[in-house]
């Protein structure tokens, strides 16, 4: 009987340490999440957009999809994983996107924004995401450079 309350107790201990271990990691980047949440918003606008942004829409959109793609590796491999509440939209929105600079094409805007904090975030960081940093931020910086080019052109 004793034997069978240590097991049980053992087991208790190890899954309150296991659920503590997933909220704190659930926890970690939300510079990284809100950007990825940002970036699906802005493919959204950019696929629904009549504007070809002078050539320059599916190179952004590739950088945009692979940036997703690293951005979600680099939670993948630090622990953090995804929730279902990363979709929240209100986490990156922290400026009017009815004001100017905003008004045309506010989602790709905010969603640079978001990408110039996720990209802070990664090279402040510590972890390495199991060698897919560099990736990430590769992928983060093209992902920029590319949605910049394009509401740039379409101006």
């Amino acid at each position: 009987m004793r034997r069978l309350l240590r097991s049980m107790s053992v087991a208790f201990v190890l899954v309150l340490t296991l659920s503590a271990v997933s909220m704190v990691s659930a926890q970690n980047h939300p510079k990284i999440r809100s950007a990825i949440a940002a970036l699906k918003d802005a493919r959204m606008e950019m696929r629904n957009a009549k504007d070809e942004f002078c050539g320059h829409k599916a190179d952004a959109l590739k950088a945009t999809d692979y940036a997703i793609a690293q951005l979600q590796d680099a939670l993948k491999y630090a622990g953090a994983g995804l929730m279902q509440n990363d979709l929240n939209k209100a986490d990156y929105v922290k400026v009017s996107l009815s004001s100017e600079p905003y008004q045309r094409f506010p989602r790709i805007r905010a969603a640079l924004d978001s990408l110039k904090a996720a990209r802070d975030e990664m090279q402040n960081a510590s972890n390495d995401y199991h060698g897919h940093k560099q990736k990430a931020l590769d992928a983060t910086n093209d992902a920029i450079s590319q949605l910049q080019q394009a509401i740039e052109c379409a101006k």
